[in-house]
């Protein structure tokens, strides 16, 4: 009977310890698989870190992207405001200074002609001095169709006129009429030019 109980009593201690064994390397399973589900969830959370860091920067960089590659602001409309205002207020040397800018910033061929245009209308005032002639040149030069080189060229000849030189006055008309047939307002600029004094 004694043998009988200990016979129990080890079985129950066996088996206890069994239990115990079990239950260590159920929870050592447990623990691990725990522990990779946690890093699982780390390298998903660091994933989708690293995905929106590369969308946020690949944003940045389209966005940089855009800005240099975006269409500047032209302020050269103001610019010519600003000219208008200044020759109002016989203000010659600033009108100037703002040609000088418009014509460093490269605008468009157009404008780049208008403000040589206002350029010549401003150096040619007193006389035809070897600067306002040189300017002509220029024009003539560099925007051989454009209508503001027959303005151009309308106002040496105003002014050849004005200094009686008739025929060179005239000769410059006849270039205008045939060698501008879009420049429609010639007449009309004719008589704007009629009290137009050196």
């Amino acid at each position: 009977m004694k043998q009988h109980k200990y016979y129990t009593y080890t079985v129950a201690a066996i088996f206890a310890i069994q239990l115990v064994f079990a239950f260590v390397f159920m929870s050592t399973i447990d623990g691990s698989s725990l522990q990779q589900k946690h890093i699982q969830i780390l390298e998903a959370q660091n994933n989708t870190l690293n995905v929106q860091l590369s969308a946020l920067t690949s944003n940045q960089d389209r966005g940089i992207a855009s800005i240099k590659s975006s269409k500047e602001l032209d302020l050269t409309e103001f610019y010519f405001s600003q000219i208008d205002q200044f020759k109002k207020e016989e203000n010659n040397q600033a009108a100037l200074n703002v040609i000088e800018k418009i014509q460093a910033g490269g605008a468009n061929s157009n404008f780049m002609a208008k403000a040589e245009y206002e350029k010549i209308n401003l150096i040619c005032t007193q006389k035809l001095e070897p600067d306002c002639l040189r300017e002509i040149d220029v024009m003539v030069s560099q925007f051989p169709d454009s209508n503001w080189t027959a303005k151009s060229l309308l106002l040496l000849s105003h002014y050849y006129y004005k200094q009686n030189r008739v025929a060179e006055s005239k000769s410059l008309i006849n270039i205008i009429r045939s060698e501008f047939k879009s420049y429609k307002d010639l007449n009309a600029d004719i008589q704007k030019l009629v009290p137009k004094k050196l």
